[in-house]
């Protein structure tokens, strides 16, 4: 029988979330932090968003939005231009540097995708379900105690 080693999935998890939470995207000479990089892929998958909007699909406030796009304005990775519907409303575009950081990283999360589907294609039906229900059992748990585990990690618990 294989030994599994307990940590495997948290180190796992854990090298996933020191990933994106150290991410630096490089597009020549602009550096895009996670957030900003959330942010441009949320205007680059909704074409025609405002502010009002990115909060709510983003599920911050419209403050910490409008921080994050003057960071981003000022990387001339957006621009704002008044919306035709709705002269109080700015509409979010990426720019021709945004849109090229956006594709860069859609090409990232293709080729990781590939390549964790990979290793999928070549477990056994029955290891294909039991990884899926074994997943799926983890995050609904997750789930259920998402207020206890926010509580801890934003407590700084386990900070870097």
């Amino acid at each position: 029988m294989t030994e599994i080693k307990e940590t495997s999935i948290l180190d796992m998890i854990e090298t996933v979330e020191q990933m994106r939470r150290r991410s630096v995207y490089d597009a020549g000479r602009i550096k895009v932090m996670n957030n900003e990089m959330t942010m441009l892929k949320a205007i680059g998958d909704n074409t025609g968003m405002h502010v009002i909007g990115l909060a709510r699909i983003l599920g911050i406030t419209k403050g910490a939005v409008s921080q994050t796009l003057s960071k981003l304005e000022k990387k001339v990775l957006i621009e704002k231009l008044p919306d035709p519907s709705n002269a109080s409303r700015l509409i979010i575009k990426l720019t021709a540097s945004g849109e090229e950081i956006y594709e860069k990283h859609e090409r990232f999360h293709e080729e990781l995708n590939a390549l964790v589907e990979s290793i999928i294609n070549e477990a056994s039906e029955e290891n294909r379900r039991f990884l899926n229900d074994f997943l799926t059992r983890v995050n609904d748990k997750i789930g259920q105690e998402y207020n206890i585990l926010g509580e801890y990690l934003e407590g700084g618990d386990c900070a870097d």
